[in-house]
């Protein structure tokens, strides 16, 4: 009973549900430093390496549940490609707003993060990189489901280079609004309407900014293609630099929500 009390408690405090409150013999190697950044890396492998097996689980069955249906269809109808599109869209936003392996587990740690000697654009790079990277390997997983049904194994490099940036973008929104209105998620209270309201804000507010991002990289990307005459390989390559360089900018955009974050007045009670 005491165990239980500590993971809900845990639960409650970060908004992450506990699968573990040992380490279990599981261990991860130490990283070097990287500016600071190693140490925050090192910290979130832990944490997801500790917590994150019930999550990972889960991002996976949905993953297959819901792409595998929709990759098919697209597969023997072509007309459904666009909705499959859609599809892997939306559950990009899903598992951003799932993967918690960031500022917002650490809600209880921030007068600790605070006086770390590590420069803010770096420990954002560190709260970052994680889930950033857990979701890549959820959709190159995807991709490579799709590639499978679809015959078409380009789809593999496509979504491990325009999957990063997306997810970084993402995270870095994400981030950058729970450092500007900080709030506990109670892992155990699915009837709050004001947190699904909140979610539903953070949700909106993201695609919008990521699909405005796509959009430019879009737009610039075919224009170069057809500069030069057709060249997709140049198109993509465009497209790519625009949209890293718009994920690259939110990074500062979340080392600022840090330094502006006041623990003495925005940790929520």
């Amino acid at each position: 009973s005491q165990r239980f009390y500590t993971r809900m408690q845990r639960a409650q405090r970060s908004g992450m549900a506990q699968t573990s409150v040992s380490a279990g013999g599981r261990r991860v190697p130490r990283m070097p430093w990287l500016g600071g950044a190693g140490p925050i890396v090192w910290r979130q492998c832990t944490n997801a390496v500790r917590n994150g097996r019930s999550l990972v689980l889960m991002m996976i069955l949905l993953g297959v549940a819901v792409g595998v249906p929709a990759m098919r269809g697209a597969a023997q109808h072509k007309n459904t490609l666009l909705l499959s599109v859609g599809m892997f869209a939306w559950l990009t936003i899903l598992l951003s707003m799932m993967v918690r392996f960031d500022f917002r587990s650490d809600i209880e740690q921030m007068d600790w993060l605070k006086v770390l000697p590590i420069p803010p654009v770096s420990l954002a790079l560190g709260q970052l990189a994680v889930p950033v990277l857990l979701c890549t390997a959820m959709q190159t997983l995807l991709a490579a489901l799709a590639a499978y049904f679809m015959r078409f194994p380009e789809i593999v490099p496509f979504a491990i280079a325009f999957g990063l940036p997306t997810n970084l973008m993402l995270f870095g929104v994400e981030n950058t609004m729970f450092l500007l209105m900080p709030t506990r998620t109670a892992a155990f209270s699915p009837g709050d309407f004001q947190i699904f309201g909140r979610q539903l804000l953070f949700m909106l507010v993201k695609g919008f900014l990521v699909g405005i991002a796509w959009l430019i990289a879009l737009a610039l990307g075919a224009s170069v293609s057809i500069l030069l005459s057709g060249n997709t390989i140049a198109g993509a390559a465009a497209a790519w630099i625009v949209l890293m360089g718009f994920a690259a900018a939110t990074v500062p955009c979340v080392a600022w929500a840090f330094r502006r974050h006041d623990v003495s007045l925005d940790t929520p009670a």
